[in-house]
């Protein structure tokens, strides 16, 4: 069943469209071209703070900041997390969102943890001794660090909206040592004995529940005098996450029923939604692979029927990213998300302008 997604005279004024980067894409003159010329992509979305950021202004590129300075940003339980406006460091961070164009700047909610190893095709898992058990404790330091945070944008960005995004909540799995970072695999022991005993989402207590996360953004923003603290709804990351819960027994409905849920607790603080297409695991379940759109495919549809429905229930959304990895040089990686833009945009039937 297909349906029209209904837009707002409001959203349609305020709705910008970004895409992921890639390798190389900053130095490509033909790409960059591409994207100035592009009707439909206002810009590319960047998670580090390198010199790309300078090259993709220099040319006339718009820019969106989500997780700035990636690792250093990424956990917002962290009792230090401020620190990562010290230094050098900290002043290109700093930087880096007053030469963004977005609306928004987005961070990870983070973990229920001081400190996470990375991992990649399952969640990060904390290291041994950090794990925060205590619900109020979690809130107190992530309210804290957002505002903190916020407070930090503002001197540079007053007119930009913070958004937190969730994060992905997994089917239990074997881990794919082979491929993850060296940190971890030397610690793989420890990894182990978390995973062994808490389970392969050790550090996502709390912070996958929608109910959690509109206390923090209400409680958050009932001490906040600025402009509104938003939520960066996923969609790959919701679906994973709402598949994992149905499986599990932890929510009673369907994957629609999840974001419907999800939506009534948050739908008016969403600001900016990131898409992309999960990936199924062989051994069951789905993955956030970040994958592009397949005509025809039941996922592809399924995720645009759920981003049909996130933006009928988010009156305020902003800003819409294509987060995805394509594997294609910077050329073909920017033609083929301008046609998934387009594809998209004709699946919602909307009445709004692409033109910029």
């Amino acid at each position: 069943m297909t349906s029209t997604v209904k837009i707002s005279k409001q959203q349609s004024l305020m709705l910008e469209y970004y895409i992921s980067n890639c390798p190389r894409l900053a130095y490509n003159g033909e790409a960059l071209k591409i994207l100035k010329d592009s009707d439909i992509i206002d810009g590319v979305e960047l998670t580090d703070i390198s010199e790309e950021f300078l090259l993709f202004k220099k040319h006339g590129v718009k820019l969106s900041s989500h997780t700035p300075g990636m690792q250093i940003t990424l956990n917002l339980a962290r009792k230090d997390f401020m620190n990562c406006f010290d230094g050098n460091h900290g002043k290109q961070l700093l930087r880096s969102f007053e030469l963004s164009d977005a609306p928004t700047v987005g961070l990870h909610i983070g973990y229920s943890a001081e400190r996470v190893y990375k991992m990649y095709s399952c969640p990060n898992i904390p290291a041994e001794g950090t794990l925060i058990t205590d619900r109020d404790e979690l809130m107190s330091r992530m309210r804290k660090n957002i505002v903190s945070f916020k407070n930090e944008v503002d001197l540079i960005s007053p007119d930009k909206t913070v958004v937190i995004e969730g994060l992905d909540y997994h089917r239990e799995m074997d881990v794919q040592w082979e491929i993850q970072p060296d940190e971890s695999k030397k610690n793989k022991n420890e990894i182990l004995r978390t995973i062994s005993r808490y389970g392969i989402n050790a550090g996502l207590l709390f912070v996958t529940d929608p109910t959690f996360q509109k206390e923090l953004l209400e409680t958050t923003n009932a001490r906040n005098e600025s402009n509104e603290i938003g939520y960066l709804l996923d969609i790959g990351h919701t679906y994973v996450t709402a598949d994992t819960k149905i499986f599990r027994g932890e929510f009673l409905g369907t994957i629609e029923d999840y974001f419907a849920n999800l939506l009534l607790r948050l739908g008016r603080y969403v600001r900016q939604l990131h898409i992309s297409v999960p990936q199924e695991r062989v051994s069951g379940g789905f993955h956030d692979a970040h994958g592009i759109f397949k005509a025809g495919e039941y996922l592809t549809e399924h995720i645009i029927e759920l981003t049909k429905l996130s933006i009928e229930q988010a009156p305020w959304v902003r800003v819409i990213t294509l987060e995805m990895k394509t594997g294609l040089d910077p050329i073909q990686h920017v033609s083929e998300l301008e046609r998934q833009l387009v594809y998209l945009h004709g699946k919602l039937n909307t009445r709004t302008s692409i033109q910029k």
